[in-house]
């Protein structure tokens, strides 16, 4: 069979109105409203993820997470990186310093980045990552 010939008819609701008393109202809006491109910030893990180390190791890749708005990168945000839970043993270390949990506001390629050592007990071990708004 051949696929149907002619102008190819896409339709699309908009919204919804009532007719009442005469006069027409808004029952809903149906467009799937989007945020503008300014505000279409990501946030997602790059790199660092499934490691593994014997206790009180540093992990032998950086953690690594990407900021980006569209398809640019973002190079001045701030992405905080903590152990979970926060009175978990282990180090992270970022540019600014380190702790249980550090700040890193310096992203190459909007990638931001931290090493972290391993706590001495044998264990899962977690940290998280998240953008400071």
């Amino acid at each position: 069979p051949q696929p149907p010939l002619g102008v190819r008819h896409a339709y699309c609701k908009l919204a919804l109105f009532d007719f009442a008393n005469g006069a027409w109202s808004k029952r809903s809006d149906c467009r799937r409203l989007f945020p503008p491109l300014a505000e279409m910030i990501r946030f997602y893990g790059v790199g660092g993820d499934g490691q593994e180390a014997m206790p009180g190791a540093q992990l032998g890749q950086p953690l690594q997470v990407a900021v980006t708005n569209g398809q640019q990168p973002v190079n001045n945000a701030r992405v905080r990186f903590r152990l979970v839970p926060q009175n978990a043993a282990g180090q992270l270390t970022g540019a600014s310093g380190g702790g249980k949990s550090v700040d890193v506001t310096a992203g190459a390629n909007g990638v931001y980045s931290c090493t972290w050592q391993l706590g001495p007990t044998v264990q899962n071990q977690r940290v998280e990552a998240f953008l400071v708004e």
